[in-house]
């Protein structure tokens, strides 16, 4: 009744009540037994990794950026104006 895939089919209420009881009761009985199952093994691995987070290290992070790919600082506005220029002129291909 149950095999070539065709289990899914009878998974309803219609077909558990049309069952005799004792058959019933042993449906009921198998369903809670494997949602038991995975209830354990679930909370078992989340008690587990609730633990690891005492084990992880921690890492102050930075406060300064020590790398070349940070933003450099100008002496003057001047400066600054003349590399606004430049983009525009690289961007409008006049350069």
């Amino acid at each position: 009744m149950f095999s070539g895939g065709n289990a899914y089919e009878h998974g309803n209420k219609a077909f558990i009540t049309s069952l005799e009881p004792s058959s019933q009761r042993q449906v009921a009985h198998v369903f809670v037994q494997s949602l038991k199952i995975v209830w354990i093994i679930g909370m078992a691995l989340c008690v587990a990794t609730f633990l690891l987070i005492f084990f992880e290290k921690s890492i102050e992070m930075r406060k300064e950026l020590d790398s070349r790919f940070g933003l450099e600082e100008r002496s003057n506005a001047k400066s600054l104006e003349g590399e606004k220029v430049k983009a525009i002129d690289m961007a409008s291909g006049t350069v």
